[in-house]
């Protein structure tokens, strides 16, 4: 029996939490509240156990460490395994290695709703508490625990698991053995959209990590000493230690539709903070740190070669199908290139088995209506088709109403006005029990080149290519011609550069003067209180410019903060609250972090090759749909827009009593507000986004600030 406690497997228990006092080593027994005291050489026998799972070598090891005998290192610790096998502290090779499921860890609370958790830690306190809402949910949290006794919590959903390995705790059992081999860098190969938490037992730390692109929330609160981690805003508000404050600043700035990605991790409450895509927290002790584990575009890269961009539609297929893997069973399919080329990918994948379900909206005599492509491309491919009709041409549904009744249950306002739209999708689909759709959300930020490619021609003296860049614009957009030109010549190209001279030429002041010129002779199309407006150019000086390498301009600028961009982040996160509420989840493609990495590097000249943009997707749609003739332009909802605003928006307004939150919280002035809100409404003025921006936000303020 001795032999065979330095040959067999040996392992702490599942239920055990080592933890190191001073000079002293406890261990501390979850099931009966025990606690054994380890001196030197238990306390180097345990960690030895926890890292390699077996005494083998150990008996060298603290011969060395102590300088003694073989024989005295026997006689002293093969008894004290042996209590501590007596003990339960221990696993032997036969015995059954615990699991959460047998460790009270996660406990029911009734404040939470279905679906919802918070993990709550705090430095030297022991195992960290983890409350659940009660009630069943779509993708129910997965708590597991390893033998070396660190708890792995996960949301959401991951890529590429073996067929085998696919059961109830399937995701977080392989973080676990990711972070277990690979220690911080267990990220490298993990794909998905999740939330991932990991209390690291030796070290008593948190780890937390987000997925590549942000497709699943994840928030945290930290006061120094208490950490509070959770996918959700209002399950973090149920806690004590987080106050509803709202964040005036970060309000002002989404008003104005200023952002940086430098602010990315500040939410509209103070003391709820977001966890960046690609990014991951360490909390140890009184210090917590947030670092980025994932950048597609790092400085240095080099653009995708030919052979690369060829591998555009296996990419493309391989981001398909893992979506199809994870369960996707319907397609949110518009008119568009973006849903069309997943559709038509989707139904190649699924040859000889049930089709996907393809859930479409109809805007009858509207210049928006994709009816006839949308039915067309389900005939073709095959696929059952649900549509709904919504008629906003008639004007005689308050589409602005129903939009801003989601706002109590929002973590940020409403973002669009025909966001309301998606409730028509997500209720069709709960009929229907389809619980996964694919989006084609991601299409135009991936494959539409940015507009600020036309600085970097300019300052190049590429002018035959930024005629070109021009024309591929004009063929794609909606707005005419003449509107296109003037954008992308004057604000693209002209406008930044004259900007940056001006600066340059005024030294370390610059930007603070032509801030101050600015406020005198263009006034903000909201009017914000000076004393904010003041505070959010200053944080705009101080934000970090992205770093560039040689060579690199203005585009890859943009690229390289595309993905860290607070809105595209808030975007997502309200996707995922409000198919929350009908029991469904959305899978992005075009998310993927391997298309990401491909697409981002993808030559802005290869994305409009054939004079229009999303050359390759459009080629892909083409050649998979030869029959199906596909729209020339983008859908432009910017004139039904304003008008549905225009006639609904005055009695949403006064219902309200007009910025009443807004200016109690000091961020705009109630009357100048008024005025802009009456022009707009009158005819006089045609400015509709900020008109909305005032509107969702004061409907969310009232909704969830002033309640509390």
């Amino acid at each position: 029996m001795n032999d065979d406690i330095w040959q067999n497997p040996l392992r702490p228990a599942g239920h055990v939490v080592g933890r190191r006092l001073e000079n002293t080593f406890f261990l501390l027994n979850l099931e009966t509240n025990s606690v054994f005291e380890l001196n030197a050489t238990g306390t180097e026998i345990w960690l030895w156990l926890e890292e390699r799972g077996t005494l083998a070598g150990c008996l060298e090891h603290l011969q060395i460490k102590f300088d003694v005998s073989a024989d005295e290192i026997r006689a002293h610790v093969e008894p004290l395994v042996l209590e501590l096998l007596r003990e339960g502290l221990l696993v032997g090779p036969d015995e059954k290695r615990e699991n959460v499921e047998d460790v009270p860890l996660a406990r029911p609370a009734s404040e939470l709703a279905p679906g919802f958790w918070v993990l709550r830690w705090e430095a030297n306190a022991g195992v960290p508490s983890i409350e659940m809402g009660v009630g069943p949910s779509q993708d129910a949290l997965q708590v597991y625990t390893t033998a070396r006794g660190n708890i792995v919590l996960f949301d959401g959903y991951l890529f590429d698991l073996p067929t085998e390995n696919r059961g109830p705790k399937a995701a977080a059992r392989r973080v676990a053995e990711a972070f277990e081999a690979h220690g911080d860098a267990f990220l490298r190969d993990v794909r998905g959209g999740f939330f991932a938490v990991i209390w690291d037992r030796q070290n008593d730390r948190i780890l937390a990590a987000r997925d590549g692109m942000g497709v699943h929330p994840a928030y945290y609160s930290w006061n120094g000493r208490v950490l509070l981690v959770s996918s959700s805003v209002d399950a973090l508000l149920t806690r004590k230690e987080v106050s509803s404050r709202p964040n005036s600043v970060r309000i002002a700035e989404f008003l104005l539709s200023t952002t940086f990605s430098q602010h990315l991790r500040e939410t509209f409450y103070q003391d709820i903070h977001r966890l960046p895509p690609a990014h991951f927290l360490s909390a140890q002790r009184s210090t917590l740190l947030v670092d980025r584990y994932w950048n597609p575009l790092p400085v240095g890269f080099s653009w995708a070669k030919e052979d690369e961009v060829a591998e555009f539609e296996s990419t493309l297929r391989r981001a398909v199908k893992r979506c199809l893997d994870v369960g996707a069973q319907a397609v949110a399919m518009s008119g568009g290139f973006d849903s069309v080329g997943i559709a038509a990918v989707a139904a190649e994948l699924l040859q000889g088995k049930a089709p996907l379900s393809a859930l479409s909206v109809r805007f009858p005599n509207t210049e928006i209506n994709e009816e006839a492509t949308q039915a067309r491309v389900a005939r073709v491919l095959n696929m059952p088709q649900h549509f709904q009709t919504v008629n906003p041409a008639a004007l005689d549904e308050d589409f602005v109403a129903s939009a801003l009744a989601n706002s109590p249950r929002n973590s940020c306002p409403v973002l669009g006005l025909w966001q309301g739209l998606y409730s028509t999708l997500f209720a069709t689909a709960q009929d229907l029990g389809l619980q996964r759709i694919l989006f084609g959300t991601g299409g135009d930020e991936m494959l539409v080149v940015d507009t600020r490619y036309a600085h970097d021609l300019f300052l190049g003296g590429d002018v035959p290519g930024l005629v070109e860049f021009i024309r591929a614009w004009q063929r794609t957009s909606p707005f005419s011609a003449l509107q296109v030109a003037h954008f992308i010549l004057w604000q693209a190209a002209l406008k930044p550069t004259l900007i940056n001279k001006a600066r340059q030429m005024a030294g370390p002041t610059g930007a603070k003067i032509y801030h101050a010129v600015r406020n005198r002779l263009h006034p903000l199309a909201i009017p914000i209180r000076p004393r904010l407006v003041e505070e959010i150019q200053d944080r705009a000086r101080k934000s970090a410019s992205i770093e560039l390498g040689p060579g690199e301009g203005r585009y890859v600028e943009a690229m390289r903060d595309l993905p860290q961009m607070p809105l595209l982040s808030m975007e997502l996160e309200q996707g995922r609250e409000w198919a929350g509420r009908f029991g469904v989840r959305i899978l992005y493609p075009f998310f993927d972090q391997d298309f990401v990495e491909l697409a981002l590097r993808v030559h802005p000249r290869h994305l409009y090759q054939g004079g229009r943009m999303k050359g390759p997707l459009r080629e892909l749609v083409m050649k998979k749909l030869p029959s199906v003739m596909m729209p020339v332009r983008k859908v432009d909802f910017t004139v039904l827009g304003r008008d549905v605003l225009r006639r609904f928006g005055r009695n949403s307004w006064s219902r309200l009593h007009g910025a009443t939150q807004l200016s109690d919280l000091g961020i705009v002035d109630p009357a100048a507000t008024d005025e802009v809100m009456e022009h707009f409404f009158s005819g006089r003025s045609e400015r509709w986004v900020p008109v909305w921006q005032l509107l969702s936000t004061e409907a969310w303020l009232a909704a969830r600030i002033a309640r509390t």
